[in-house]
């Protein structure tokens, strides 16, 4: 059949095959000849998905009545055994055919910044965590060669000792310059992020998701902030009242500082996106049709700023794209606890300050964001929205008196009622959504040096 098929039609069947993501097939037909190789190697990495963030219900931790829903995990025993194999493949064809990168369209990728050899079992552990080995170290080479990229699924759930390897933050400054549908999910460094928004076009940008982004955290030389340093010095912005007229946001004057390498930056959910697409020099959102914003579940022992911040980032967002959007997906996580009488057997103590201390900090949080998306949405025509979902601000509605009176409740109300998008939308209080991920405090290191830091920490 080789010569007799032309070598354009021998290429839309390649083609079609890449774009069903018949790979089987597809590396298959490469077998038949040097002709047919030549013509089915471009449309193999059309379309790339080396990621274990998107297959569904995995085994996150072993303990199915605590954490009955499970999510991607970044533990060697949780993910594919041939993941970073497939991820080093793909490296590897890239390093010794770089033509092939303009061909890819389609990325999905996990970063996992981890080295396993083969597949080890409980009895190889503590051999298995070798660092990253050479071709792991051409990982940034090859991501900034795929200027063709459309889609781009990113995720970091790497593990938290990796991460002082100070390769995984030496990304270049310009990357997938062509995505126009963007996806980025878990806990990373804001260099990645920086590189990736100011690469873009956000006038062609049609989609935009931001699922459940922590902001590592870092010390002003760079440094990964650990979760020890952050437990020590956070406490400061940890009591702030949100939604609140005394509510602080990260002034424009510390973001400044924070960029210049003169404050700390303390981990929790990342507002940085927004920041750098809200911006007054920033480009319009003139394209983007899609927005999805999924919120990690709000945790008392990180700095209250930062989920002031977000919710405010979010709202400037969805108002810049009032013009062009069509989808509008808004998520809060939820503890479930929540949803928990007290139990037999659970400690008292433990169970008051739950009632007195964190749900109130929950209705707080939930109603302080519900707001200020409203008010978001309610400031603007949005003259082709059509879909409007909102998650995870369930326990508004399940507030006792004096949460709601602390929270101010009645406030919302008369926002949500008054509310155009209302019926829309299906209700803002109804779906929950539990959220079991980890709270990303800092990476695994105990308490760092921070000698020569002098008292920065607390005007961070």
């Amino acid at each position: 059949m080789a010569p007799i098929l032309s070598p354009d039609i021998l290429v839309l069947v390649f083609e079609h095959l890449s774009t069903h993501l018949d790979y089987v097939t597809l590396c298959n037909a490469g077998l038949a000849s040097r002709e047919w190789r030549s013509l089915s190697l471009p449309a193999l990495p059309r379309h790339v998905d080396v990621s274990s963030h998107n297959n569904g219900r995995q085994r996150e931790w072993e303990y199915p009545v605590y954490y009955p829903v499970v999510n991607a995990e970044d533990s060697w025993e949780y993910r594919q055994p041939n993941l970073i194999k497939r991820q080093r493949a793909f490296i590897r064809l890239l390093v010794e055919q770089p033509k092939l990168a303009r061909h890819v369209h389609a990325l999905a990728w996990t970063l996992i910044w981890q080295n396993i050899v083969g597949e080890v079992g409980p009895e190889e552990i503590e051999r298995a965590d070798e660092g990253l080995a050479d071709l792991d170290r051409r990982t940034w080479d090859v991501f900034a060669s795929p200027t063709n990229v459309r889609y781009l699924d990113l995720a970091s759930l790497h593990t938290l000792k990796v991460p002082e390897s100070e390769y995984v933050r030496q990304n270049p400054a310009v990357l997938f310059p062509g995505v126009t549908d963007l996806r980025l999910l878990g806990w990373t460094h804001r260099g990645l992020v920086r590189s990736i928004f100011s690469s873009i076009d956000a006038t062609k940008l049609r989609s935009l998701r931001l699922d459940y982004l922590n902001d590592e955290g870092s010390l002003p030389d760079g440094r990964p902030m650990s979760d020890d340093t952050n437990d020590e010095h956070s406490p400061l912005h940890r009591h702030g009242s949100l939604g609140s007229r005394q509510s602080q946001i990260i002034s424009p004057e510390l973001q400044e500082r924070q960029e210049t390498g003169q404050a700390f930056i303390f981990p929790g959910p990342m507002w940085y996106p927004m920041h750098l697409l809200t911006t007054p020099t920033a480009r319009p959102l003139s394209s983007l049709k899609h927005l999805q914003v999924k919120i990690p579940r709000v945790h008392h022992y990180t700095d209250t700023r930062l989920y002031e911040t977000i919710f405010h980032a979010t709202a400037d967002l969805v108002s810049k794209a009032s013009a062009t959007l069509m989808t509008l997906v808004i998520v809060l996580g939820e503890h479930d606890n929540i949803y928990k009488p007290k139990g037999p057997g659970q400690c008292g103590t433990t169970h008051m300050r739950h009632v007195h201390e964190y749900v109130p900090f929950y209705v707080r949080s939930a109603a302080a964001f519900l707001g200020y998306v409203l008010r978001a949405l309610d400031a603007h025509a949005y003259p082709r929205l059509e879909t409007l979902t909102f998650k995870g601000f369930t326990i508004i509605e399940q507030a006792s008196e004096r949460d709601a009176a602390q929270a101010n409740l009645d406030e919302t109300w008369e926002l949500i009622k008054s509310s155009r998008w209302y019926n829309k939308a299906g209700g803002f209080t109804k779906v929950p959504s539990v959220d079991h991920r980890r709270i990303y405090h800092g990476c695994d290191e105990y308490r760092q040096d921070l000698r020569g830091f002098g008292d920065t920490w607390e005007t961070s």
